[in-house]
């Protein structure tokens, strides 16, 4: 139990450090591409990403049958499509990857709302050739009734 305890208060404040310093997801409104992408995926097989302000900050993109998670998008200067492997209706996210990021994170299911905590998401070739420096966030999904 106390072990339990620790690793909790560890994993909170790695995960509210980390994503103290994070600006890098911002809402899509704020730039028409990223919006016109979002967008682009289909209302019936996405939900909104947001942030703690409740901007959208993304896309989710599900199988509203079986709960199977696909793909993130997320919006800002580190735009882009990710792999993400996991169920939506258990709550549960095992990857988040493209072909040239790797990100560490947490999740957290309270309720009706998925927690993912970046710890890290970055490039995992020569620093020099990323597109995007290294960032965390702290991002939301809203999980529908079934």
């Amino acid at each position: 139990m106390f072990k339990s305890i620790v690793l909790g208060f560890f994993i909170s404040f790695l995960s509210v450090s980390s994503v103290a310093a994070a600006k890098a997801v911002r809402a899509c409104a704020m730039s028409s591409y990223d919006e016109e992408r979002v967008e682009e995926v289909s209302q019936e097989v996405a939900l909104d990403v947001f942030n703690s302000q409740g901007e959208i900050v993304g896309a989710l993109e599900y199988d509203s049958g079986s709960g199977k998670i696909h793909s993130l998008y997320l919006c800002g200067r580190n735009s882009g499509f990710y792999y993400a492997e996991g169920n939506l209706w258990a709550g549960q996210l095992d990857a988040i990857y493209n072909d040239e990021y790797d990100a560490e994170f947490v999740v957290a299911r309270k309720g009706s709302v998925l927690k993912i905590s970046l710890l890290s998401v970055k490039f995992v070739g020569e620093p020099e050739d990323a597109d995007y420096p290294p960032f965390s966030a702290e991002i939301f999904v809203k999980i529908p009734v079934r």
